[in-house]
């Protein structure tokens, strides 16, 4: 199987849904899920998915080049895969600008990382003066003579006429074919005279050097400044390859990954004998500054200004992870002295932030955020993977689910305006084959091709375009100038990778607007030009996937509007259509644009409240002017309303949205913190300045992020840090994803599927994220609720972070709440809790301190109570006796768990849960400290592990106030036996007198852990024991039973079938020759002799089963029947007699026959031994009659 380089899509009429899914059994039931869009906050211009050129190109150029066709053919063919309307349609390249080793340095790097650098070689040199570089020649041991020699502004410093050809091919056919709207020229390495190791690789493994020479504070004009030198160099091939191509790049990356780690970008061996595996360069933070400002310039001196549409930018730092990125900036890796110290050497020159998607990502939408808060750009500039397991499996579609969750994350947590893959083709040798054999076996890129064809002559003469490593290493090499005939021609391999990121480079575009969704499995764009929204979605699950698109968001939805599926579909405020199991979809809904007034967004001068996730709580305004999160409420509605006012965004990032937040009397909030990537939380203050003034202070400006589209993030342009909570008190935190930075300004829209909490009843999350809750019934005395905790850490000693639905000052002396356990979802939280709760004050107002607090709790562990004992506001007791008769896993197991809570008096709560019969046991009381006359009570959801996902579902929930307390009956009942009846065992066989045997109690339930037996068995002494079972309930009632058990007696070992005859025969009986009779009889012969090897075979055979076979054997050889020989000089075909062959003489025309009597004196087989004697002797006369030498092939006894 292959997988197509073309798109498989279902088609009815001119709709298409490009799905990619995984070939899988039936799917399991459907799902539902509602994709809700915002097209009000959406990106700057999307300027398209990409790759490097980088070594694929290097590697492959120079097919095109070759005179050989099949060349020729697989290099056009490789292209069409990565730029054509067919293969992946990318529009973003990054060319690299080689550095290049010296004229003596070997080649020593991975096929095609050996990028050629563009200076001019002198690999003799003269050493006249007069002449290039002064007579210095280009080797290693000049390396710092050629650094002082080589003068970056002559031009016969540089080869432009030989320099990378390879690559270059692709930089033509990619212009003749006008397919790149965003280019980047980048480079991995500065020439190797301007590195401490002489290596394009890196600098000597164990050195502290970086590896660009010097620290870039050398003169400008020093002839040993490597940093200026090199800008220098890239500058003036960027010039070359513009004046000669037309292509005027977005940006120039002087940088690759350069202060990643400290054995990253190494260099082994020595000096003589160097290893690495591909170009590579350190280069300290404070030197990148440097290094930016003197690229700048050096750009400029070429007339290579930057320009108002974006071009000509200078890029950096291409971290290769978010942490990385983070240390360059704070300069942790450089003493300090990193990005932020050295702020004028790069803030005015630095077009755009480039960083990489590997390893740590804690930091990622720490990046986004700084590229806000500098007005730059921010390109999402190299990702790649293996992304599995397993070695090598270009089919394997988890890799490409793995793939799609990659993008759909980074495009959300980035924001980047251009995603481009380290290169999306790999070398297909090296991923296919293991260690033995020179690969890594791995699953990096998305389509394989060799990178080291050359023509070869096979055996038979044809010519092949082949690997030299499959040559060498898998098909025996080059004999006598030829290969063999089986060697395989050079071709090109995608895998699922391939095909899934088709959804995204087919349908995303250059010129698209990326906008948010609030699906972390979906990435969505709208395209002005068509009035069309493109949406990308991953379904992971092993079921269907029923999903509905919310367009409401949308201003305008055209009456001809239509969602292209598998089937044409009418698109009116929403359309739904089924994502399969594994897979990923990409739907096309065109006739949609604008934004609807109702849409989540924020106006210039409009003013909202602040909401937490849930909408129950607000950011308020204290009357000492501090600000904290308090339960939302109408008369204090004028301390919870802000009022927004937009400040112009940055020409460079027009779509950015910030403004200046400030209260009802003037006060304009602000953050302070001079350190952007400390980790410390920035204290946020209401300052008394004026709205002119407030627009030019950073510590005013509010930059929005949206990762749902439905809440905002509030970036500080100072701090670089976004409005976040401690506790109940605001405070500005380095972004995460954590709830208690998404902030709404407008109600939470009624949900159908999830209908709001009804009057009597609240809901409130106690805790930084968010939970959410949807109110099933509205019956008195049955209602239901559906409880999802946010992120949350459960209620213990020092936290309060919960999800609740409850009724105020509802529980008085002789009141009870009961509610139904009916669904339980832990999520991904290791003990989530579900009960009933009860307080003096459960809105946010009492988070932190309110008393009269318990709770009747359910978990993994049991049924259980949890008290305030000394009323500071937090439970810190825990009943460690815990009723296991329900848990968590009884739920979730299909039966829903009931439980009461009483208020015995006006200190007293004790808790019940009803069994089997309907009856309510009591599981003890509990003292709470501080109770007013009337609590607040309610059912809780606990993630009480910080992670999203747990779910709590409870019906019959009735709260009654006339209702009586509710006494258990007296426990009389003893618990019942089973698995107690007399059993008889084999001699010396294990025996557990407790296995298989239960106890089970109408109260305390599950009571086996308590039985207690009395008696042993022997099972090596034959006879009959006695055992006595005991257990009592936790009431004193005590059950006892007998139990009978009888050991067999020892049986004799099986003494062993003696088959020596019958192998004998077997193998007297295998000497025959099927063609010596007559089919009849050697039908009836061979089933014999089938019958008795299968007997033969069998351990466990009896006496009387080989002696029956044996028989049936002889009987069916004496049977045989000797067909009739064929004459000689019977007429052919012609009529004319046959000329017959001649026969090679046999070595040893003796044939070997044994015969055995019946009594079996001689081992074979009976009388039939003598008659193929016979026939042998009569055959032979009639061959030597006719002229005929028989050849009998000798049968060796066995």
């Amino acid at each position: 199987m292959r997988i197509a380089h073309k798109i498989a899509a279902g088609v009815v009429g001119a709709a298409t849904m490009l799905t990619f899914a995984l070939p899988a059994a039936t799917a399991g039931a459907a799902e539902t899920q509602t994709i809700t869009l915002n097209p009000w906050y959406q990106s700057d211009t999307f300027k398209g998915w990409g790759t490097s050129l980088a070594w694929y190109a290097n590697a492959t150029g120079h097919y095109a080049l070759s005179d050989n066709a099949q060349a020729k053919q697989l290099a056009d063919d490789f292209y069409d895969l990565l730029f054509s309307k067919d293969g992946l349609d990318l529009q973003t390249v990054r060319y690299n600008i080689g550095g290049g080793n010296a004229s003596d340095t070997t080649d020593y790097l991975r096929p095609g990382a050996a990028v050629e650098g563009w200076w001019k070689a002198n690999p003799e040199g003269d050493g006249h003066s007069d002449t290039l570089y002064g007579g210095t020649s280009t080797t290693y041991a000049n390396k710092d003579a050629m650094l002082k020699a080589w003068n970056p502004d002559d031009e016969d410093s540089y080869d432009y006429v030989n320099a990378d050809l390879s690559q270059r091919w692709w930089l033509q056919k990619l212009q003749d074919n006008k397919q790149v709207k965003n280019w980047e020229f980048f480079s991995n390495s500065a020439p190797y005279f301007m590195t401490n190791s002489g290596y394009v690789s890196g600098h000597w493994k164990g050195s502290t050097d970086d590896q660009l020479a010097g620290d870039g504070t050398e003169a400008a004009d020093s002839d040993t400044n490597a940093t200026v030198k090199f800008a220098k160099y890239l500058a003036h091939v960027t010039k070359y390859l513009k004046d000669t191509y037309g292509i005027t790049p977005d940006t120039i990356e002087p940088l690759n990954e350069p202060n990643d780690c400290t054995n990253c970008w190494i260099t082994q061996g020595s000096a003589s004998n160097p290893s690495a595996r591909q170009e590579g360069m350190s280069v300290k933070s404070s030197q990148q500054a440097h290094l930016i400002k003197a690229l700048r310039e050096a750009l400029d001196a070429e007339g290579l200004t930057a320009t108002e549409d974006g071009k000509q930018l200078v890029s950096a730092m291409d971290a290769s992870n978010s942490l990385n990125f983070q240390r360059e900036i704070s300069g942790s890796i450089d003493n300090g002295n990193g990005y932020l110290k050295n702020a004028s050497d790069w803030d005015t020159e630095l077009g755009q932030f480039n960083t990489h998607g590997y390893g740590d990502q804690t930091y990622a939408q720490w990046i986004r955020d700084f590229a806000k808060a500098y007005g730059k750009p921010l390109m999402m500039s190299e990702f790649e993977g293996d992304l599995g397991s397993g070695g090598f499996d270009p089919y394997s579609f988890d890799r490409a689910l793995n793939f799609a969750a990659q993008v759909n994350t980074q495009m959300r947590n980035y924001e980047p305006n251009s995603w481009v893959l380290w290169q999306p083709v790999e070398d297909y040798y090296n991923m296919e084959q293991d260690k033995a054999h020179g690969g890594e076996n791995l699953n990096w890129g998305s389509i394989y091709i060799d990178f080291d064809c050359q023509v070869y002559t096979k055996q038979n003469g044809e010519s092949v375009f082949a690997s030299k490593r499959r040559v060498e290493n898998l098909y025996g090499g080059v004999t006598d100038g030829k290969v063999s005939n089986d060697v395989p021609a050079c071709t090109t391999q995608t895998n699922s990778k391939f095909n899934v990121f088709k959804n995204y480079t087919h349908f995303i575009q250059a010129g698209d607007h990326v906008i948010a969704t609030d699906s972390n499995d979906a990435t969505a764009a709208v395209r002005p030009s068509d009035k069309s929204l493109r949406l990308v979605v991953s379904n992971t699950s092993a079921s269907d996937r029923a999903t509905t698109v919310n367009l409401a968001g949308f201003g305008t939805i055209a009456d001809d509007a239509v969602a292209k599926t598998y089937a044409t579909t009418a698109a009116a405020k929403s359309v739904t259509v089924t994502v399969p199991a594994k897979s990923v979809t990409t739907i096309v809904v065109t006739g949609v644009s604008g934004v609807s007034e109702t849409t989540t967004q924020i106006a210039d001068g409009s003013s909202h409240p602040l909401l937490d996730k849930s909408g129950t709580r607000a950011l308020t305004v204290a009357d000492d002017g501090s600000l904290t999160l308090q339960q939302r409420s109408e008369d204090a509605a004028d301390q919870q309303t802000f009022t927004f006012t937009q400040v112009p965004a940055a020409a460079t990032r027009p779509s950015d949205r910030a403004y200046v937040i400030s209260t009802k009397d003037g006060k304009v909030l602000t953050a302070t913190g001079d350190d952007p990537t400390s980790g410390d939380a920035a204290a946020v203050t209401l300052a008394d300045e004026t709205l002119d003034k407030a627009k030019s202070d950073p510590a005013a400006i509010w930059i929005l992020n949206s990762e749902d589209g439905q809440t905002f993030g509030l970036l500080n342009k100072k701090t670089v840090k976004t409005l976040d909570l401690d506790g109940a008190k605001a405070v500005a935190k380095r972004s995460t994803s954590a709830g208690s930075q998404a902030w709404r300004v407008n109600d939470v829209p009624e949900d159908s599927n999830c209908p709001a909490v009804k009057t009597p009843w609240a809901s409130v999350t106690l805790g930084n994220d968010a939970g959410k809750v949807c109110q099933t019934s509205t019956t008195a005395k049955d209602y239901g609720f559906t409880i999802t905790d946010g992120a949350n850490g459960g209620a213990w000693t020092n936290k309060n972070e919960y999800t609740t639905v409850y009724r105020a000052d509802a529980l008085k002396a002789g009141d009870s709440l009961t509610a139904t356990v009916s669904g339980f979802e832990a999520g991904g939280n290791s003990d989530a809790r579900a009960g009933i709760v009860v307080r003096n004050d459960l809105s946010a107002n009492g988070q932190n301190s309110a008393k009269g607090y318990a709770f009747l709790l359910l978990s993994k562990n049991g049924l259980f109570w949890q008290n305030d004992t000394d009323g500071n506001g937090y439970i810190d007791w825990e009943e460690g006796n815990k009723n296991t008769a329900f848990t968590s896993a009884t739920v979730t197991g299909g039966t829903p768990v009931t439980i009461r809570v009483i208020r015995v008096d006006a200190d007293t709560l004790e808790g019940f849960y009803q069994d089997a019969d309907g009856k309510f046991v009591s599981v003890g009381t509990v003292d709470v400290k501080g109770a007013e006359d009337a609590l607040d009570t309610g059912v809780v959801t606990e993630a009480n592990n910080s992670k999203s996902g747990a779910v709590m579902t409870y019906t019959g929930v009735d709260l009654s106030s006339d209702e009586t307390p509710v006494t258990p009956p007296a426990d009389t009942t003893a618990p019942v036996f089973a698995g107690v009846d007399d059993v008889t065992v084999d001699y010396g066989a294990d025996f557990d007198p407790l296995a298989g045997v239960t106890a089970t109690d109408d109260v305390d339930g599950d009571v086996t852990k308590d039985i207690k037996v009395e008696g042993t068995v022997d099972t090596k002494t034959a006879g009959e024991y006695t055992l006595t079972y005991t257990v009592a309930d936790k009431a004193g009632n005590t059950a006892k039973a007998t139990r009978k058990v009888t050991v067999k007696e020892q049986q004799p070992e099986p003494q062993p079938v003696d088959k020596t005859q019958l192998n004998q025969a077997i193998a007297a009986a295998e000497g025959y020759k099927e063609s010596d009779y007559t089919a009849e009889s050697w039908s009836a012969f061979a089933e014999a002799l089938k019958t008795a090897k299968k007997v033969s075979a069998d351990e466990s055979a009896s006496a009387e089963q080989v002696k029956t076979v044996l028989q049936a054997l002889k009987d069916a050889e004496g049977k045989l029947v000797k067909a009739e020989p064929e004459q000689p000089g019977k007429p052919g075909d012609n009529g004319k007699p046959t000329t017959p062959t001649v026969p090679t003489t046999p070595t040893n025309p003796k044939v070997d026959v044994t015969v055995s009597d019946n009594a079996g004196k001689q081992p074979g087989l009976s009388k039939t031994g003598a008659s193929v004697a016979a026939f042998v002797a009569v055959a032979a006369a009639l061959a030597a009659a006719a002229g005929v030498a028989l050849a009998v092939r000798r049968r060796n006894a066995r």
